[in-house]
């Protein structure tokens, strides 16, 4: 049997990172067939120095400085050398008799503080510690040298600080909105925001631009908070098999010896222990996922499963014991699900899942959320709705799950109206929305709709080059609907493209061929769809 629609092997919303991606995927199943998420990584670049030909905006910076330094030194020199000590050189004697003409009636205390021989200027206020004249002087005094010198390192920082903000300007503003988003629960724009952020930071030192990346390596803070940001953000929203790879990238072991990263490290094990346990438990089942459902040995297989669960791993941690749980609870379901059990056994590992780590709500939510949709459990299947849309606004997939328990309820323009407002929250990754809607409008009777439906979800996949998203609820839905369109052309063609793939058609779709089962038979009893 060919790979099925809840091994996730697809992409995301983020085209900013790219996702390492193994044969055996480890991030859990899921049965929402439109929603992957691909994030394309950055590298982490250390500082630069510019090369010998690359250092002329450094350069060009430091002589603009020289040459105002120079110019200021010899300006306060021959200042120096013409400028006599005192500014009212045409009249010393006048001064001198002024001095001696003070009044000799008033009281010291009521003398300037300054000269001790003329009376304190009152006019300006009562207070007033200075006579006229001394005020005078001390308001036309010469501006030392000194003050001159601040006055063009001044100008010159705030030069530099002029450039280092447009520079890294782009840098703050992709992580401001990148924090916006996160605060409502945006978390694929967060996370395009976020790695856009870092490829601005990083492109300071890169190497065409290395004299001015030298110079703001030294004044722009570095991108290793926002980085902890992103990793933290990827972790708890079902990236977890790849964080790993993303902290080796991002930073190093003496970095992440920093107190400030002491989180980041701890993410790093964690991600590695939860990662281990998932690869443990879906390589108890991948053998058996080549087989058709009535050959899978599910008894055996959840045995197995159940071991790993009770028999506690040599050195694990706290944690890493309720991720091995957690793991072989997942997969039990997902085993559970291929081989067609019901949804007792299905519903009743996902609780399980969920009770050991409600945080990982990608472990199981979207799967116990169908589970209950499908299984006519409406009032349960639209709390997990609610639940999933706090978790990530931007998520189509809840709106395909409410979609489904109005279907089931025989709500059917509900169930349309639904599946549209997801696919128009994100077309791109909607198509599960779009497949919903496809069935409801099928069971109105409105067949030639479904069809134009369907067959717009087909010819999107084959214009991506994506069929091996056909392989399995989609691509199946697609068959039926053709069949009752009486599309026997595009019935073939998708014939086809599953031989070339060796994916073997369900029963469910031959015995619909051979009127063994109604659409209402497959679509609202039983399964209540094509799997």
């Amino acid at each position: 049997m060919a790979q099925s629609d809840f091994e996730k092997n697809g992409q995301s919303g983020n085209e900013d990172i790219e996702l390492n991606q193994d044969e055996q995927k480890n991030t859990p199943p899921s049965d929402d067939e439109g929603r992957e998420a691909a994030v394309e990584s950055a590298d982490d670049s250390p500082d630069i120095p510019p090369a010998e030909d690359e250092r002329e905006e450094l350069e060009n910076l430091a002589k603009l400085f020289q040459e105002e330094y120079d110019k200021t030194l010899k300006e306060a020199e021959e200042e120096d050398a013409e400028s006599p000590d005192t500014l009212d050189s045409d009249a010393p004697e006048a001064e001198e008799t002024e001095d001696n003409d003070s009044p000799e009636d008033v009281a010291e205390e009521d003398l300037c503080v300054r000269c001790g021989k003329r009376e304190r200027d009152l006019s300006i206020s009562e207070d007033y510690e200075y006579c006229s004249r001394c005020r005078e002087e001390m308001i036309n005094k010469r501006v030392p040298f000194v003050s001159s010198l601040f006055k063009v390192l001044s100008i010159f920082a705030a030069f530099i600080s002029i450039i280092l903000f447009l520079g890294s300007y782009p840098a703050f503003l992709e992580l401001a909105e990148g924090d916006k988003a996160v605060r409502e629960n945006k978390i694929d724009s967060a996370i395009q925001h976020y790695a856009s952020a870092i490829k601005n930071y990083e492109s300071l030192n890169s190497s065409e631009k290395a004299a001015k990346g030298y110079v703001f390596a030294k004044f722009v803070p570095q991108s290793s908070i926002l980085k902890a940001k992103l990793v933290k953000l990827l972790y708890e929203n079902g990236y977890v098999t790849d964080v790993e790879s993303y902290i080796t990238t991002y930073f190093t072991e003496r970095q992440l010896k920093n107190p400030l990263l002491r989180n980041v490290k701890n993410l790093k094990a964690q991600a590695a222990e939860f990662t281990a346990n998932l690869q443990k438990a879906y390589s108890i089942i991948y053998n058996s996922l080549s087989l058709v459902p009535e050959e899978i040995p599910y008894e055996e297989l959840a045995a197995k499963l159940d071991e790993m669960k009770n028999t506690p791993s040599e050195g694990e941690t706290k944690n890493g014991a309720i991720f091995r749980q957690a793991a072989a609870s997942t997969y039990k379901y997902y085993i559970a699900f291929v081989s067609g059990q019901g949804f007792d056994v299905q519903i009743a590992a996902l609780e399980d899942t969920k009770a050991l780590v409600p945080e990982a709500y990608w472990l199981y939510g979207h799967n116990l959320a169908f589970a209950y949709a499908k299984s006519g459990e409406k009032d349960k299947a639209l709390s997990s709705v609610e639940e999933l849309k706090k978790y990530n606004a931007e998520d189509p997939t809840p709106y395909a799950v409410e979609a489904a328990a109005f279907r089931v309820a025989g709500e059917l323009d509900s169930a349309i109206a639904v599946a549209n407002k997801g696919y128009e929250l994100n077309p791109r990754y909607g198509y599960e929305c779009l497949r919903q809607r496809a069935i409801a409008e099928l069971l109105k009777g409105d067949v030639n709709t479904a069809f134009d439906t369907m067959n717009k979800v087909f010819t999107e996949f084959e214009e991506m080059d994506s069929y091996e998203y056909l392989m399995g609820e989609m691509g199946d839905t697609y068959a039926i609907i053709c069949l009752a369109a009486g599309k026997t052309e595009n019935y073939e063609n998708l014939m086809e493209l599953y031989e070339a793939f060796g994916y073997k058609q369900r029963t469910v779709l031959k015995d619909y061929k051979d009127g063994k089962l109604t659409l209402e038979q497959i679509f609202l009893e039983g399964k209540a769809d094509v799997a």
